[in-house]
């Protein structure tokens, strides 16, 4: 009879049923490890993009350097040379011509010393506010390569974590979106505006929160958003921020609980 039960039983489907713990249990690791690896795929790639921008920026910001300084070098030897002439002129325009004597041209001479440079105040005033142009510019390129890094650190801590023991999230745990990881809180400020303004319509409405952590490389100050926003609000920010080209995954805020129901 037991024999028969069991022919009708696996006849009909109901072997799953009958699956043991360790059956089941082994089907879901192999469906979080491929999980795990097509996440880790896409990281490296994300990766690698990242690595090459923030290469190419660096180069950029290399040439900016080299051409700020070449205009830096010429605005110095300007400034030189007005200083160099300045006792000549203000000569000329303290002592007067003796009374007695009549007006007569002076006799040619032949003068070993340079003659003043003519200085124009409207090519000073230009080259000044190309100077400040290109300060600014490479004071924002020094901005978006520390954006860069700090995004870049983020997704190495994110492999960190998928590649420690695996662990599943707690229930209890409140979910949001974690943009970057900085070393500071100003530099973690820094980071939010330059995403807010890359971002504004997405990010308008958002609060960041700002939490410390430590990992094996330190002390790092993450940046969240979308603190207590439902799965789908939260995959909604990650696409955008992903389609945007920068880092952005759903995690469990450290130390902290979802309200109880």
């Amino acid at each position: 009879m037991g024999v028969v039960l069991a022919s009708a039983l696996s006849g009909c489907g109901a072997g799953a049923l009958l699956e043991g713990e360790e059956a089941r249990r082994a089907r879901v690791e192999a469906a979080v490890a491929d999980a795990l690896e097509r996440e880790r795929s896409w990281q490296s790639r994300f990766v690698e993009r990242r690595t090459e921008a923030l290469v190419a920026r660096q180069q950029a910001a290399s040439d900016e350097t080299v051409v700020l300084q070449r205009r830096l070098a010429a605005i110095e030897h300007q400034i030189d040379s007005m200083i160099r002439a300045r006792p000549r002129i203000m000569s000329a325009l303290t002592d007067p011509e003796p009374a007695a004597l009549p007006k007569q041209p002076p006799p040619p001479q032949i003068s070993l010393t340079p003659a003043a440079p003519v200085v124009d105040a409207a090519e000073v005033e230009a080259l000044r506010r190309d100077l400040d142009a290109m300060t600014g510019s490479v004071a924002q390129l020094l901005a978006d390569r520390d954006h860069a890094a700090a995004t870049l650190r983020a997704r190495l801590e994110r492999l960190e974590l998928r590649t420690s023991t695996l662990s599943w999230p707690p229930r209890e745990g409140v979910r949001a979106v974690h943009l970057a990881s900085y070393r500071t809180h100003a530099a973690a400020l820094a980071g939010w505006e330059i995403l807010l303004a890359r971002y504004r319509p997405l990010l308008i409405t958002e609060s960041p929160t700002f939490i410390e952590v430590e990992t094996v490389a330190g002390r790092y100050v993450r940046l969240f958003v979308g603190v207590g926003l439902d799965k789908a609000a939260l995959n909604r920010i990650i696409d955008s921020i992903r389609a945007g080209g920068d880092y952005g995954m759903i995690l469990t805020l450290p130390g902290a609980r979802a309200p109880s129901s």
